[in-house]
């Protein structure tokens, strides 16, 4: 069954393509330099430096109970899936509105609950267009070059907008991404727009929202995040109320597993995805994958900012240049994984480098911390944007590449919701660590157990196999180059009129 958007006008096509990319570079952007520069100014700014570790961590709560939502919905209702992806856009254009004109931190952090749901957007139904609107082999090549955009976002973030917050004021920033934003989301609204009837046949259907499984996927992670992130500062391991969090956890854990045992196919979470090889690799991968690679990512510059002394703008540079090899490799491994259908190899070496360079960053943190310089700091991050370049381009592609096309939408969604979850739970333990040990002892304690975490990623990429049959690449290539010259690559024919 072929794509509503694949017959689309190439020009319709290309304007979603071009708001999808603009949404990726600065989605990115503003999220990276959050964490890494804009949150600590901040806090600096309005107070509040003890919750540091809840302010990196609740950004990524509501994109998390968002995804299987829009995937949800995308999946029930393909023709809508441009106005899923532009309204995302728009709340998180309102979040960046608000929390740049914020009078306190309680208001800062109240706003940055929106954040992620720009992420949960682009992640769920951005990609997946990508993959509807363009056959297999050159939807590799575009979702390739996702990864260039998320790099330009990864550099824009810290490099440009580091300066701009050391020389103007981290408020400044949103009067640069809200506008950004509103292009990107009206291009996506004038773009590829499949009427209801044109897109009946590929919807999927699973059932009625399930509201139990959502509210309890947003206490999991609530009373997760709290204890972990403020168990070193204001909620100390070990006392009743940390004790309380962690078993209110245990307790949404099992009613969450029970509610997806019950109804199956219409959970919250699908059991449908779970039982499928793929993605169930998939999930677990990004999960671990991502929430290792944020010790370095997100805290290295931190290193810089709090250890070393450097400016907004020196801990940008490392930052920025941890994103280069992403965008030099983006395209090239996208075009491996279309075209060999699989992303197992690319995981298992980026795993293996990154699980090489931590180990040995992290002790030499440790080990001899009065070495360390913002030089060495640069050398290392440009060696983990090499891994880094591996495992983002795999999250991106995989999906669209590797689950079944009946499966991909709510697979997708499920597997991007590890993107917001490793990095909450990443951020809560890694952020905890860092609060209580300090910047110089924790961010290395950080990076060793980020490594731990890195060799576990690796074991669920052994498991990933090319899809088969009619699903295989060559088969839906062939398939899918048909349906586009059907209609002249996407231009519909002029209709014609009876005698």
């Amino acid at each position: 069954m072929s794509s509503p958007y694949l017959t689309q006008p190439l020009y319709r096509r290309v304007m979603t393509l071009t708001g999808i990319y603009l949404s990726f570079i600065f989605v990115i952007s503003d999220a990276i330099v959050y964490a890494s520069t804009l949150l600590p100014t901040a806090m600096a700014d309005l107070g509040g430096n003890d919750l540091y570790a809840l302010g990196t961590a609740i950004g990524g709560i509501l994109g998390v109970t968002a995804m299987p939502f829009l995937g949800y919905f995308a999946a029930r209702n393909p023709h809508l899936k441009p106005w899923l992806l532009g309204g995302t856009l728009v709340v998180l254009i309102a979040e960046v509105v608000v929390r740049g004109t914020s009078p306190n931190i309680t208001v800062f952090l109240v706003a940055s609950v929106f954040m992620s749901l720009g992420t949960a957007g682009c992640y769920v139904v951005g990609l997946p267009l990508i993959r509807d609107m363009f056959p297999v082999k050159r939807a590799g090549l575009l979702l390739g070059f996702v990864g260039t955009a998320s790099s330009a976002g990864l550099v824009i973030g810290p490099l440009v907008f580091g300066r701009i917050i050391d020389e103007v004021g981290w408020r400044t920033i949103s009067w640069l991404v809200a506008p950004a934003l509103a292009v990107a989301a009206a291009l996506i609204f004038l773009g590829a727009r499949p009427s209801k009837a044109e897109a009946a046949p590929s919807a999927v259907r699973y059932g009625s929202v399930d509201t139990a499984g959502a509210v309890l996927l947003t206490a999991l992670i609530t009373f997760l995040v709290l204890p972990l992130s403020l168990g070193t500062s204001l909620v100390e391991y070990g006392t009743w109320l940390n004790t309380l969090f962690f078993v209110a956890a245990a307790v949404s854990l099992a009613g969450l597993v029970a509610v997806v045992r019950a109804k199956k196919e219409t959970a919250f979470l699908p059991s449908v995805v779970f039982r499928n090889r793929n993605t169930l690799a998939l999930i677990v991968q990004v999960f671990l994958g991502s929430a290792s690679a944020l010790a370095v990512q997100t805290f290295m510059p931190l290193y810089v900012l709090l250890v070393l002394g450097g400016t907004a703008f020196q801990s940008g540079v490392a930052a920025a240049i941890y994103a280069i090899p992403s965008l030099l490799l983006g395209p090239t491994i996208g075009r491996i994984i279309g075209r060999t259908g699989t992303a197992k190899a690319v995981i298992l070496w980026s795993t293996v480098l990154k699980v090489v360079v931590m180990a040995v960053f992290g002790i030499w943190i440790l080990a001899r911390p009065e070495t360390i310089t913002i030089t060495l700091v640069n050398v290392a991050m440009l060696v983990a944007g090499t891994y880094a370049a591996g495992q983002q381009g795999a999250t991106q592609t995989a999906p669209q590449i590797m689950i079944p096309p009946k499966l991909r939408t709510l697979g997708t969604a499920t597997v991007s919701m590890q993107l917001s979850l490793g990095p909450i739970i990443g951020a809560a333990v890694f952020g905890g660590l860092i609060v209580g040990l300090g910047p110089q002892e924790g961010i290395g304690v950080a990076v060793l157990a980020a490594a731990v975490m890195g060799v576990c990623a690796a074991v669920p990429a052994l498991f990933l196999s090319p899809l088969t049959g009619d699903d295989s690449v060559d088969a839906a290539e062939a398939a899918e180059e048909a349906v586009e010259a059907e209609t002249g690559n996407g231009q519909r024919p002029a209709p014609t009129v009876a005698n």
